[in-house]
């Protein structure tokens, strides 16, 4: 195995060769194999929250797990260099280092969970946009109609 990391006491993922990702809910009692589409080294693992972890490894490959750990979907990454190290702050940023001075960036994908008031938006209202990895966005569109401003207040909230 070549990397561990805990998103808390019991939710925990391993990287290991041969494509071999490993997950935990029960602070390490039993271990089950996650669905990884890396197939040769997963060099490093980083387990932001219950929820949610990546893995990297060779070729350059960066996956993200939303079930824990259980199963792992590609990202896109702008590098065929090996990965070895791996740092997720939270569920919508990871950062990635490898072979050759390789650093990769994955910014996660916005999504908009509820928009409030949902109706009668005028020109002097505020509305709150909530959602998940919104931290990145600089502007925000109603239809046609431009925001005249945005304020970021966290990855899950734009006003």
């Amino acid at each position: 195995m070549s990397s561990m990391s805990f998103a808390d006491g019991s939710h925990g993922i391993i990287a290991g060769a041969g494509g071999t990702a490993l997950y935990t809910s029960n602070g390490g009692t039993t271990w089950s194999a996650g669905t990884a589409q890396i197939s040769g080294a997963l060099n490093a693992a980083a387990d932001p929250s219950t929820s949610m972890a990546w893995i990297a490894g060779a070729g350059g490959d960066i996956e993200l797990s939303t079930n824990g750990g259980a199963s792992y979907t590609e990202q896109s990454t702008p590098t065929t260099n090996a990965l070895r190290g791996l740092s997720a702050p939270n569920t919508c940023h990871a950062w990635a280092v490898g072979a050759s001075g390789t650093i990769a960036a994955y910014f996660g994908t916005p999504s908009v969970t509820s928009i409030s008031p949902g109706t009668g938006i005028g020109n002097t209202t505020s509305v709150t946009i909530t959602g998940n990895c919104l931290s990145g966005e600089t502007a925000v569109d109603f239809g046609s109609t431009a925001a005249t401003t945005v304020t970021v207040n966290s990855d899950t909230s734009i006003t």
